[in-house]
Order: structure tokens, then sequence, then C-alpha cells
């Protein structure tokens, strides 16, 4: 996981494809990850069933984004 101390989770069920760029964030490309994104001096990463997630996301940030990925999803 690199020096950063971000953390990956690897949950039981697939994360939605959505653009976060929609709601401020910025697209970035952090590897191996198909999507990224950062907004201030956190990121967010995902693919499939696994999402990587910087300790310097703000946790306001950190729910907005798993709202707008999972809104009405029945997984949450």
């Amino acid at each position: 996981m690199g020096d950063d101390l971000s953390f990956t989770l690897k949950l039981d069920f697939e994360i939605p494809d959505a653009d976060l760029s929609k709601i401020g964030f910025r697209k970035c490309e952090i590897r191996p990850f198909k999507s990224a994104y950062r907004i201030g001096k956190g990121f967010l990463a995902f693919e499939g069933n696994f999402l990587r997630v910087s300790p310097k996301l703000e946790r306001e940030e950190l729910l907005r984004a798993i709202s707008f990925l999972f809104d009405g999803c029945e997984k949450l």
C-alpha cells in the first residue's frame, strides 16, 4: 500500500462504476485501480469489489462519496 498509509477494503459486492467528479472530486491515476479521485489532501480509488481509502480523506467527503456510489443500493 505504499508509504501513504492508505488502506484497501475487499467488499462482498461490486462497487458501481460512477463519476465522482460530478460531486467535486478530481479524477486522478492510482494504480492498479481503474477509478481514482482526489479531493483536498485525500483520495478514494475503486475497482470491482476493492475500495482504497486515503487516511487524509475527510470523513464528510468519504460519506458523500459512499452515498453517491451506493445511492439506493441494497448492499449497505
